[in-house]
């Protein structure tokens, strides 16, 4: 902490929270017990058939030591039984962990034996976890890779949980009527946003199906199960925008409501959106929030976007946002209790600001003269080239602007004799080369931005579980690579189910 006391350059409002505040299992009980609350591919489930469900689950799960306290590992695939299960965990006052069934053991192994302080295992279903336990007041634990790649707990309260489900939902219009896709895996943090603003409301939860991964099978699925708000990564989106800018893909007739989020949105996807898709018909809602700060912290309606750099748009009711030094600093009741078993870590990144908790985001921000935020990246991602500094999401955002590009990451790597080179990995389309690549981005960059190399690649882009491209992968096989040699990047699918 700096030996001063920090000091706002300003502060944006949301406004008060909602009030009063219902806890999230509170909204759901008392939802239409006939209407659907849950659809996976041809099952169903009724409010009243959740209710039961989760009562008799969390009944066992108390018999095996569940209660404030106590966390409870959520280790199942996509399903029915998987959002029974955390319901279920907070049911009982414990917290849940959900788990990624998919990810590799060890990586497992860490998060447990981090929660636990033991070499436990978590078999298929809800396991009641030994150890410290969390604090009381705790709904769930979602781990994050943290900036050394170490993963960190973050521990977010009940009260959190309920004051960010409350202006969410008033903020997107989420009705009793509304069909609302569960398309993140529950390890990832925007499954609490679709989960609990859905049955909160009274909506229908619908959860992707495996055939539902790439754009295509996509709006199909959708289209199938009248999908009224849509809930999507960013990078995931960005394909869905060229796609549907292109006339390669239709949105389905039932659809009014697109959220993106978990990364900085493209000025020139976004202007293909606005272009290609009516405004009165589906509206497009930029959001942002780290998982400290409950999801989403502040959301902009680019349904209309005039053009230019994309905001982050202005808080959620309940959310104050400060900028300290150009740092976007977050107040209120949707911050996180902290890092689970990391004091220090949540006294750092949990500062004092006007004696009220903040959460330093480490995201550099400015106000726009129309009063919302705009992102201007991550203290921490800028490089040097050259001696010039050079913010890799700019070049990114050139070349989404060539016609053929359908997605493009670019990464810092170590250049021969020290310093620092760029490398971006384009997927366009037939017939685009690297000449033509480079000669777009040196008309509008300077030359220390224009990468050194480039990658053409065939296949969508590598991601993460949460339908991120997975950075961290491309700057390994940059690593790996001469500056003359072409790396081999492995293609994933856009989602893992």
């Amino acid at each position: 902490m700096p030996s001063t006391a920090p000091t706002a350059s300003a502060v944006l409002d949301g406004g008060p929270a909602p009030s009063p505040v219902p806890r999230v299992l509170d909204r759901i009980a008392g939802q239409d017990a006939e209407r659907v609350a849950l659809v996976h591919g041809e099952r169903r489930m009724t409010y009243g058939q959740l209710a039961l469900a989760v009562a008799f689950r969390a009944d066992e799960l108390a018999a095996e030591g569940a209660g404030p306290g106590r966390l409870v590992a959520v280790n199942r695939p996509r399903g029915i039984d998987a959002v029974v299960g955390l319901l279920a965990a907070l049911r009982t006052g414990a917290a849940y962990l959900p788990l990624d069934p998919g990810a590799p053991a060890t990586r497992t192994a860490a998060v447990l034996a981090d929660c636990t302080g033991t070499d436990v295992r978590a078999g298929e279903g809800e396991t009641v976890l030994p150890g410290p336990g969390v604090d009381p007041e705790a709904a769930y634990v979602i781990y994050t890779s943290g900036s050394t790649g170490t993963p960190n707990g973050v521990v977010v309260g009940q009260d959190a949980l309920a004051h960010f489900t409350a202006g969410a939902t008033a903020v997107y219009g989420i009705r009793a009527d509304d069909r609302v896709l569960q398309f993140a895996p529950l390890h990832f943090d925007a499954s609490v946003e679709e989960v609990f603003l859905t049955l909160g409301a009274g909506a229908t939860l619908v959860l992707r199906d495996e055939d539902m991964l790439d754009v295509p099978g996509l709006l199909a699925g959708c289209a199938a199960h009248g999908i009224t708000v849509l809930d999507l990564p960013t990078a995931y989106w960005h394909e869905l925008a060229h796609a549907v800018a292109a006339d390669l893909a239709e949105l389905p007739a039932s659809l009014r409501t697109v959220v993106i989020g978990g990364e900085a949105a493209l000025p020139e996807r976004v202007a293909q959106w606005c272009a290609a898709v009516d405004p009165a018909r589906v509206r497009l809602l930029n959001t942002y929030g780290p998982t400290e700060a409950t999801v989403v912290a502040t959301v902009a309606d680019l349904s209309r976007h005039p053009g230019g750099p994309v905001p982050i748009g202005t808080p959620l009711p309940g959310v104050r946002a400060a900028l300290v030094d150009g740092e976007l600093w977050l107040l209120g009741g949707g911050l996180a209790l902290g890092y689970l078993g990391r004091p220090e870590l949540t006294e750092r990144r949990f500062a004092r600001l006007d004696g009220a908790r903040a959460y330093r985001t480490g995201d550099l921000v400015t106000v726009r003269p129309d009063g919302q935020l705009g992102f201007e990246g991550r203290a921490d991602d800028e490089v040097k080239i050259n001696g010039h500094r050079v913010d890799p999401a700019s070049v990114e955002s050139v070349l989404a602007g060539h016609p053929a590009v359908r997605e493009a990451a670019v990464v810092a790597a170590d250049a021969p004799g020290g310093g620092k080179r760029l490398v971006a990995y384009v997927v366009a389309g037939p017939g685009t080369s690297e000449g033509e690549l480079r000669e777009h981005t040196r008309q509008a960059l300077p030359a220390a931005a224009v990468p050194g190399t480039f990658e053409l690649v065939q296949a969508p882009l590598p991601r993460t579980s949460s339908g991120k491209i997975d950075r961290k992968a491309l700057r390994a096989t940059a690593a790996s690579a001469s500056p003359t040699a072409s790396p081999s990047v492995s293609a994933s699918a856009p989602l893992t189910p």
